[in-house]
């Protein structure tokens, strides 16, 4: 018979049916341990903006950590995937970068942002074709934008050695937007490596002593 099993082997039987009907009753305890689609996108969006306000105070392991989290919960969600590529970039991490932005752009391939961002990790690996595809499709995207003009210039300089042309799309960026001030160039994340280049320094230096042209 079913209850004939010994004392100990009928006590442990009794216990588990007791459990088992319990939880068939009151499923809400078992439920309660996987974690619900609400529950992940609260979570998520909590660690993107942690990521983002630990990016902000310049906290970038943090930024990254809190980055992954995000992602992890909500692979799907743009702003996580981009604070998580800047948190690389602040890092030198360019692979990871690499990595977020291709996530990114899966999601939006139109997203002015993340074709910068494509543009930039793409300078950075020594790969003038891919950064000059991104900069020419903002260009596309946004015709009054300079970032497209300054990315070119940027490839032109760093990547092709061209300095004349860095300088002449830096002169057309001018153009285009007349309150751009180039003054600081050479202090912006991308350009800083250029600050040793004599010969392009002095043609920046020309640029910059140039009375603006308007029409």
């Amino acid at each position: 018979m079913l209850w004939r099993c010994g004392d100990g082997s009928e006590a442990l039987l009794r216990a588990a049916v007791i459990a088992l009907v319990i939880g068939l009753l009151n499923p809400a305890p078992l439920l309660a341990a996987r974690p619900s689609p609400g529950w992940a996108e609260y979570q998520g969006e909590r660690a993107t903006r942690l990521a983002w306000r630990a990016l902000i105070e310049g906290r970038l392991s943090d930024a990254r950590e809190q980055a992954t989290r995000a992602t992890s919960l909500c692979p799907e969600e743009v702003s996580g995937w981009d604070v998580a590529a800047r948190a690389a970039i602040g890092l030198d991490d360019w692979m990871g970068a690499e990595q977020a932005v291709q996530s990114l752009r899966r999601l939006a391939p139109d997203n002015v942002d993340g074709l910068e961002l494509l543009g930039r990790v793409s300078i950075e690996l020594g790969r003038p074709d891919a950064a000059r595809s991104a900069f020419h499709a903002i260009a596309g995207l946004k015709p009054e934008a300079v970032a497209p003009q300054l990315g070119l210039a940027l490839v032109a300089a760093r990547l092709e050695g061209d300095q004349a042309a860095a300088i002449e799309l830096l002169r057309a960026a001018r153009m285009t937007d007349s309150t751009l001030d180039l003054s600081g160039l050479l202090l912006r994340p991308g350009w800083t490596q250029l600050a040793e280049d004599a010969r392009f320094v002095r043609a920046l230096n020309a640029l910059l002593a140039e009375r603006m042209k308007r029409p």
